[in-house]
């Protein structure tokens, strides 16, 4: 029985961490692809342990398959199991449950494998410490994993997270919510749409750039609007840190965000050199994100201008 809250992840705001750290680790050996329903609800199961099992587990599966080349794919939705359903339904308990799939194939095709989904096996568990890993952390948190596996292709892993309609609070309800534009840069696609997305459900009006120069523009085509900058800090062309100081030198007293999936200390000095700066470590959470937005964006010293030390102590707050 789990005590205390529930621990909330958002499978899209997950599926986007994945493909973040795909693109950095291991552009050169996948081919990656997503489909993601939209508006998904947020599902039961810590969010930080999971990512780092999901990526246990893939880095696993590619370091077993023959070739140079791999797909993989990632899908996300929504199953409702019942008691009168055969198939994968029949090892849930009832209720509604947020999916995640994940198909990692030797070829480069973007689909999933062709089979009976079926629960791993003893032997898996034992040969996979990495789904091991996953199972439980699953069924820790009343969800399950499948996987359905087709010869010369690969295999797809589906995971089945219960909603947190079902006696858990939805994020919606504890979310820090605000009204403030915020210009958000980030060349990732997926991960942008995500992060805005979120935003937006919490209020606010976001900007969105794909990289610094959209920023840079948009930035002075909405002079004196915008309270917030969330930027990436790697980045093609001009990096984050060098269009925060470029906005900077036109509004000093602009509120800046680094997101980075990097832990060098470096980040994070460079992030505390203005006091109106902070740091989100990447995957962040749907919590994480909008809680640092909230931190930074309240935070005054009463005289307009942001405490060093007090930020400092938010962006210890990176990941919850």
């Amino acid at each position: 029985m789990k005590v205390g809250p529930y621990a909330m992840v958002n499978v899209n705001a997950l599926t986007a961490n994945l493909i973040s750290w795909l693109n950095n680790t291991c552009s050169k050996s996948f081919l990656v692809s997503s489909e993601v329903c939209a508006g998904i609800e947020e599902a039961d199961a810590d969010p930080q342990a999971l990512i780092c099992a999901l990526q246990a587990l893939i880095a696993e599966q590619r370091a077993g398959l023959q070739t140079q080349s791999a797909a993989l794919l990632l899908r996300t939705g929504i199953f409702r199991a019942d008691a009168t359903q055969g198939g994968v339904g029949s090892f849930l308990d009832p209720g509604e449950y947020v999916v995640m799939s994940i198909t990692i194939s030797a070829s480069c095709c973007t689909r999933e494998a062709v089979g009976r989904e079926m629960l791993p096996r003893p032997e898996q568990l034992d040969a996979s410490p990495a789904l091991r890993n996953c199972v439980d952390l699953l069924r820790g948190d009343g969800g399950e994993l499948a996987m359905k596996s087709e010869v010369s292709f690969g295999v797809t892993f589906r995971l089945y997270l219960r909603a947190l309609d079902q006696g858990g609070e939805s994020v919606q309800d504890d979310m820090p919510e605000g009204w403030e534009t915020i210009l958000l840069v980030e060349d990732e696609e997926f991960v942008r749409n995500v992060t805005r997305e979120v935003l937006e459900i919490a209020g606010y009006h976001v900007l969105e750039a794909q990289d610094a120069q959209t920023g840079m523009r948009l930035f002075q085509e909405h002079e004196g609007a915008v309270h917030l900058v969330l930027t990436d800090v790697v980045m093609p062309g001009i990096n984050g840190h060098d269009l925060a100081h470029r906005l900077t030198e036109l509004s000093p007293a602009i509120k800046i965000i680094y997101m980075s999936g990097y832990t060098d200390s470096e980040l994070h000095r460079k992030a505390f050199k203005n006091p109106r700066t902070a740091f989100l470590q990447k995957p962040f959470t749907v919590a994480s994100l909008t809680k640092k937005v909230r931190e930074v964006l309240d935070f005054d010293d009463g005289a307009g201008v942001a405490s060093p030390v007090n930020l400092r102590q938010a962006s210890s707050c990176a990941s919850d």
